[in-house]
């Protein structure tokens, strides 16, 4: 049980760190195609001088399969440089108290070159689909992400995995501080052994402050 609901929470919660300005990682040799466009310079330039952040969330999840749990939970998110995320709730009665803290973790745009291959599925003008396949190989077989060209920021992720499940999620951000941040997410999880829907929102950002490593290790709130 603790491990379906760590995965349900942190899944849910996933985007909440790929916004953070990241450090450009070495690229592979040779890079061409959408890493060299001028839509994913901007991207990887978004929020750059983010270098942490706390805000309130607030999920809400169900299960549509067994045990059919519907936890609603309230926590603080913390993000600190380059890419370090943690989601510490303030209390799971639902789940009898199982888990405290999660770590989504999710690869910002700076560091998909050297995880991923690209290629461009398709190109609109309100909407760019990207397929990231990743060059280790794992458990996750692509993702797909959509990228809106006027803000240069993702707005939605569909995890393919080799089983067959799918993870799928949009966000939704807002412009504050000169910073783009989540404001909201709408995900849906259909893996062979856990089927659930969840919303979750981010509110009352507190930008660039003080941010240990022992919260975002989750020893303290």
């Amino acid at each position: 049980m603790k491990h379906v609901m760590h995965r349900i929470v942190g899944l849910s919660l996933l985007a909440a760190c790929c916004l953070g300005d990241a450090p450009v990682q070495a690229q592979p040799a040779n890079q061409t195609g959408f890493w060299q466009t001028p839509l994913f310079s901007r991207m990887v330039a978004v929020n750059q001088g983010l270098r942490s952040y706390r805000a309130r969330v607030h999920l809400d999840a169900a299960m549509s399969s067994f045990p059919f749990l519907h936890p609603t939970l309230d926590g603080t998110a913390y993000f600190k440089r380059p890419d370090r995320t943690a989601i510490v709730f303030d209390d799971a009665p639902a789940m009898g108290g199982i888990f405290k803290t999660v770590f989504p973790r999710l690869p910002t745009p700076q560091q998909w070159p050297a995880q991923y291959r690209v290629q461009q599925i398709s190109a609109a003008p309100n909407q760019v689909e990207l397929r990231l396949t990743p060059r280790k190989e794992g458990r996750v077989s692509a993702l797909d992400v959509t990228v809106d060209p006027a803000s240069a920021v993702p707005t939605g992720y569909t995890f393919r995995y080799r089983d067959g499940g799918t993870i799928t999620f949009s966000q939704q951000v807002v412009s504050e501080h000169g910073y783009v941040l989540v404001s909201g997410l709408d995900g849906v999880i259909d893996l062979p052994a856990v089927k659930a829907s969840a919303k979750a929102s981010f509110v009352g950002y507190q930008i660039n402050v003080p941010v240990t490593d022992a919260q975002v290790d989750g020893s303290t709130k």
